[in-house]
C-alpha cells in the first residue's frame, strides 16, 4: 500500500512526497514487513534539464522460523541525495 502526492509550486519548481508500507507478511517460514518514504524538490533550469534534492527512507525487518535455520533481519537505509535530471521528448 502506498500514497504519492506531487505539486507544482511554480512552473519551474516541483515537489513530491511518497510513502509505502508492506504490512506484516507471512510466507511459509518467512515473515516480515517494509516501510519506504521519500520527499523531493526539483527545479527546472531549462525545459529538459532539472536540478533536485531528495530524502529517502527504507526499512525492512523479518524473521525466519525454520528449525534448522532461524534468524532475524533488520535493515534501515536513509539519507539525502542530489541529482540532475535530463529529459528527452516534448
Amino acid at each position: 500500500m502506498g500514497l504519492q502526492g506531487r505539486v507544482a509550486f511554480t512552473p519551474s519548481l516541483f515537489g513530491e512526497l511518497s510513502g509505502g508500507v508492506l504490512p506484516h507478511v507471512h510466507i511459509d517460514v518467512y515473515s516480515g514487513r517494509a516501510l519506504t518514504g521519500s520527499a523531493r524538490l526539483e527545479y527546472r533550469i531549462l525545459h529538459n534539464l532539472a536540478l533536485g534534492v531528495a530524502y529517502n527512507y527504507f526499512r525492512i525487518s523479518g524473521t525466519v522460523s525454520d528449525p534448522q535455520f532461524g534468524g532475524d533481519l533488520a535493515m534501515t537505509i536513509d539519507g539525502a541525495e542530489g541529482y540532475l535530471r535530463l529529459a528527452f521528448g516534448r
